[in-house]
């Protein structure tokens, strides 16, 4: 299979994909091309040229971002009599919520947020035209009495709102980039997406309440509500590396991206840019000999998983990636296992020892390196760090074995219930020249902090015989 058969991916990682649907009459995009590529790192700046001047920082605006709905709005959307008034009567629905809304803050940022949260609670996407690909034009009045729309009814019921309460906004077309794939610079970015942008205390923000709403299961092709805030005044130096407008002016950010730049760029989750910093350039697609290198910079201590996969068989390349985590920097390299195209997934943990991805992106490979890690496995061990051998193992075959553990004292090589001491070179570091028997399955290192102690596996190298 290919990774036009994306539902592998959403099967492999158990990922949830955000809704991304048509404007008016515009048939939805199939998103399972190819692509990725990092954008420079622009700093946000305010313009008088600017037709939407946008902001310098995002720091007042990203208290907002707290991933909890307003306890106002809650109590309003769930009372009866309201929700028989939408029914009845949608404007002074409207007008009461509005209402509800001025009398809660006179915070602007507040204001929008509470917007933001009416629409993404009220509003459920509709699957069916995301199905059959038509997108029926849809006003207010249909969208809030029906409570099913796609990308399009959200921005219009959530620019209908901010009318109401007299703050600036527009709705944007454009084209999103959905799904587990980034782009490739082959694709047509045809129009899809809408989402809006607002100005609070004279600078323009971002925000998009489709993928703030719901998100779509491509594998049984059902959305899913799932309340988020990570498209609420979401830095637009971020936002567009999954958004590219039809309007270069509601890109909020300088340099504009062109069409070539938007396609070259990995796909990216705001929650990458809370977790990570990019320290090398990465693409959409990035080509090399055999060996790919990224260098990330963690934010926090979440545990951190670099996944790739075959693009053309959808299985999951085993023992070919090393994580190198020296402090905050995170080292990431790949050797191919033969010359081809590969999809790169960062993850990170979450609750319940799940990960999930936040970096999309392409690795072109001409040749295929011989180089081949051994299994981590769950220990104690700390900076542990694989020197030798890189390479697969061979029976009947001598290899120098060596490696840096920080907090034991003592390690083996086990194999065959054999066991054979390495020797310690100081500062952590344990050597052992080791003749592989012809019937030998594995090698496992273990450690333990006392010579006759409980030794735990630390690393296990499988033998190719």
């Amino acid at each position: 299979m290919s990774f036009r058969h994306i539902i592998t991916y959403t099967i492999i990682l158990g990922f949830i994909l955000y809704g991304c649907t048509g404007t008016k009459n515009v048939q939805i995009e199939d998103t399972s091309t190819s692509e990725s590529q990092k954008a420079p790192a622009l700093a946000p700046t305010s313009s008088s040229l600017e037709k939407y001047p946008f902001p310098k920082d995002y720091k007042e605006a990203y208290r907002y971002r707290t991933n909890t709905p307003s306890a106002q709005v809650v109590q309003f959307l769930n009372n009866a009599t309201n929700d028989a008034l939408r029914l009845s009567a949608p404007a002074q629905y409207l007008d009461n919520l509005t209402r509800i809304i001025n009398s809660s803050t006179k915070d602007p940022f507040e204001k929008v947020k509470m917007v933001y949260d009416a629409t993404t609670l009220l509003l459920d996407y509709d699957v069916e035209a995301l199905k059959n690909a038509h997108i029926p034009l849809q006003t207010w009045e249909e969208i809030l009495t029906t409570k099913k729309t796609v990308c399009e009814g959200y921005a219009i019921l959530f620019k209908k709102i901010c009318d109401l309460l007299n703050i600036p906004c527009e709705t944007v077309p454009g084209f999103a980039q959905g799904g587990l794939l980034p782009l490739t610079p082959q694709k047509e970015l045809v129009p899809n997406h809408a989402w809006n942008i607002v100005q609070i205390n004279n600078f323009w923000y971002t925000i998009d309440c489709t993928w703030g709403s719901s998100a779509a299961d491509m594998l049984t092709q059902t959305q899913t509500r799932k309340y988020t805030t990570d498209w609420l005044f979401l830095n637009s130096d971020y936002f567009r590396y999954t958004h590219f407008p039809t309007d270069s002016n509601f890109q909020l950010a300088n340099p504009k991206l062109n069409e070539a730049q938007f396609k070259s760029l990995p796909r990216l989750e705001p929650s990458f840019f809370e977790k990570y910093k990019l320290l090398t350039p990465l693409k959409s697609e990035n080509k090399v000999q055999n060996a790919f290198e990224m260098k990330l910079k963690k934010n926090d201590s979440t545990k951190t998983q670099v996944l790739f996969f075959d693009y053309e068989s959808g299985k999951s390349i085993q023992n070919k990636t090393l994580l190198d985590q020296k402090g905050d920097i995170l080292s990431v390299t790949f050797n191919a296992p033969f010359p081809g195209t590969f999809l790169g997934v960062v993850t990170y943990n979450t609750e319940g020892n799940a990960y999930k991805g936040c970096a999309y992106f392409f690795v072109q490979t001409q040749s295929a390196s011989d180089v081949h890690y051994p299994v981590p496995l769950k220990t104690s061990a700390k900076d542990v760090e694989i020197i030798s051998p890189l390479v697969e193992l061979h029976a009947d075959s001598t290899y120098d074995f060596k490696i840096k553990v920080s907090n034991k004292k003592y390690l083996l090589l086990s194999y065959n219930g054999k066991y054979t001491r390495m020797k310690s070179e100081g500062k952590g570091i344990f050597t052992q020249r080791l003749t592989i028997p012809h019937d030998a399955q594995s090698v496992t290192i273990q450690g333990s902090d006392t010579e006759y102690g409980q030794y735990e596996g630390i690393v296990k190298y499988f033998i190719r015989n």
